[in-house]
């Protein structure tokens, strides 16, 4: 391998010399460099043991960086005791392990799944990248080493005696991995979900490539008169080119979707924004066959309403494909979409983007409304307790009951007091302004205050609805005219010019600029 590293990227030596011999003065410089593959199995002729790879892999790896120090490199990986013994091994020398994974796997039951079966399969990719993530962390190399997923899809090799030999049976099996009725809905979607797991995961997921690109399994298909675009290609199209730069923290709850012993959530979703936090797209796949999904859309918990535009990929059945004779029959649709009554209808068997405009979290006056982000060990970032008067008051950060993400607050008081969350906020003078969020109450009494709501501090004789008692998540907003003022303090209270008691939770605060 340091060789083949010679070969491509140096310009002295002999193997250097060798490709400048064959016409290419210039190195290739080539920067990202596996060692082996898939070395753990009989398959292939370099296999290794656990206790042989990580000293070869550290080995190879000494070699190739003393011939190109600027490599960037991964070595094959597989489950708990291989990756550990690799990474104890060479860890500090690699960049990335690469994983692998194909899960319908012809080589074993030489017949493709239906589009349920692999449906129920297409949040496996997630619990592999989870896998090794846990141990990366437990090794200390989270944060340091990546994930490559350098070979993935849907479809395994047709190729039965892979292990003991091909026989004329055995070789004439593995054309059948040309046959594009094969490359169904069913491998569309699955390819979603498995992208949508590496966003999630993109801190870690730092490349993915599906295998193979063109013919057998792959999203092209060449033939004589021209190319099929496979219903595979078109999903990821779609993700290459409409998809916004980066990846949103979002909380997807859905119905399952069952089938046999299996179950997945019906939906399943990722969000993407650009720099400034004002364009979006949001993938939304819908796994279920034959029934619509109705799907609602909220950033920092208020519902989405309107038109947007889409591109929907779906097609007449799930079993859906294109092929030389229909090349067209599965291809992707841009639609104009209507939120009704706060949800949106996703076809069947379908992939849906949409493609949404809001105005920025740093044009609505408020950071951190979701609570999510740590201004320290037990405090949001951005807001700070506070509290007027007397009594005892707990003002906690926590994971109890949030009304969507990770995090929520909390204000509590057994004997009564007037304490709140704030934070300062940004405004334009003599503009319209609206304040929201969503309050969750335990045992609330007034006492001589009012109970829990939110306010403005600078303009006191305004607040939201006050919630007291017992009560789940309600939304309540407040609009208000700024004024002279270009500065505000938003309060999030239990209490309000007097003391109240019991306990109030608060999430998604958010200030919108509503007009002049």
């Amino acid at each position: 391998m340091s060789d083949w590293v010679e070969y491509c990227n140096q310009t002295q030596g002999r193997w250097a010399r060798l490709r400048m011999a064959g016409g290419h003065p210039e190195p290739f410089n080539v920067r990202y460099w596996s060692v082996g593959n898939e070395n753990w199995g009989g398959h292939e002729i370099g296999a290794k043991t656990i206790q042989e790879w990580g000293l070869f892999v550290r080995e190879t790896v000494k070699m190739m960086r003393r011939t190109d120090p600027t490599l960037i490199l991964s070595a094959a990986a597989l489950g708990d005791d291989w990756n550990r013994n690799l990474l104890q091994q060479a860890g500090q020398r690699l960049n990335m392990i690469s994983i692998h994974g194909y899960w319908d796997g012809l080589w074993v039951n030489d017949r493709p799944s239906d589009f349920s079966t692999c449906m129920m399969r297409s949040g496996q990719p997630e619990e592999s990248i989870t896998t090794v993530e846990r141990l990366l962390d437990s090794t200390g190399f989270k944060g340091r080493i990546t994930i490559a997923f350098d070979e993935w899809n849907l479809r395994g090799w047709h190729h039965p005696g892979v292990e003991t030999g091909f026989g004329h049976d055995e070789i004439k099996a593995r054309d059948r991995n040309d046959l594009n009725a094969t490359y169904t809905m069913a491998d569309a979607l699955f390819s979603a979900c498995f992208l949508n797991s590496c966003l999630r995961h993109a801190d870690t997921v730092k490349m993915a490539n599906i295998a193979p690109l063109v013919n057998t399994r792959g999203p092209l298909f060449v033939h004589p008169k021209g190319i099929v675009k496979r219903t595979t290609y078109h999903a990821l199209s779609m993700y290459a080119n409409l998809l916004k730069p980066r990846v949103s923290k979002a909380t997807v709850t859905s119905a399952p979707f069952k089938h046999g012993n299996g179950a997945v959530p019906a939906v399943d979703a990722v969000a993407t924004c650009d720099e400034g936090r004002k364009d979006w797209r949001i993938a939304l796949v819908n796994r279920h066959p034959s029934a619509t999904a109705t799907c609602a859309v909220q950033f920092d918990g208020v519902a989405v309403t309107g038109a947007c535009w889409a591109t929907v990929l779906s097609g007449d059945a799930p079993e859906a494909f294109n092929d030389v004779e229909r090349p067209d029959r599965v291809v992707p649709r841009r639609v104009e979409l209507t939120f009704e009554q706060g949800v949106v209808a996703l076809p069947p068997h379908s992939l849906t983007l949409l493609e949404m405009t809001r105005t920025p979290v740093a044009e609505q006056g408020v950071e951190n409304g979701g609570f999510e982000s740590a201004g320290g060990k037990d405090r949001p970032e951005c807001w700070e307790p506070k509290q007027w008067g007397e009594g005892n008051y707990r003002s906690v950060w926590s994971e109890e009951r949030p009304h969507s993400g990770q995090r929520c607050v909390i204000l509590e008081s057994e004997a009564g007091a007037d304490c709140a969350w704030v934070q300062h906020a940004q405004v334009e003078p003599h503009t319209r302004y609206r304040l929201a969020g969503w309050i969750c109450t335990q045992d609330v009494a007034p006492g001589t205050g009012c109970g829990a709501f939110l306010n403005v501090q600078e303009i006191q004789d305004m607040k939201t609805k006050v919630i007291t008692g017992t009560s789940d998540w309600v939304r309540v907003e407040l609009l208000f005219n700024t004024g002279v003022r270009e500065t505000i303090q938003i309060n999030c209270l239990l209490g309000g010019w007097g003391r109240s008691s019991g306990e109030s939770w608060f999430d998604d605060i958010t200030l919108e600029r509503v007009g002049p």
